[in-house]
């Protein structure tokens, strides 16, 4: 983050983040298929899971989209009472 803020100057935003979440999974599957051929580094995705991004471990659908992951925050008063992942 203090690399982005540095050369941006501003905190980074989800688009920021996604785009370093595909730079990650990209690169394992690169390092996993030894491989830059488009079609081989996708097929080491699709339906896999990828450890470690910047939004921790994610899986990926067959369709090579990431399983999204979705937060309910629950307000009371005024104030977020509980945090709750939808399964």
């Amino acid at each position: 983050m203090a690399a982005y803020k540095k050369a941006y100057g501003a905190d980074p935003d989800k688009s920021a983040a996604l785009g370093a979440a595909a730079v990650q999974v990209w690169a394992q599957a690169v390092e996993a298929t030894k491989s830059l051929d488009r079609k081989t580094v996708a097929e080491a995705i699709r339906g896999k899971a990828v450890k470690g991004t910047v939004f921790g471990d994610v899986q990926f659908l067959p369709n090579g989209q990431m399983q999204p992951r979705y937060v309910v925050f629950r307000v009371v008063d005024g104030k977020n009472a509980k945090l709750e992942a939808l399964q």
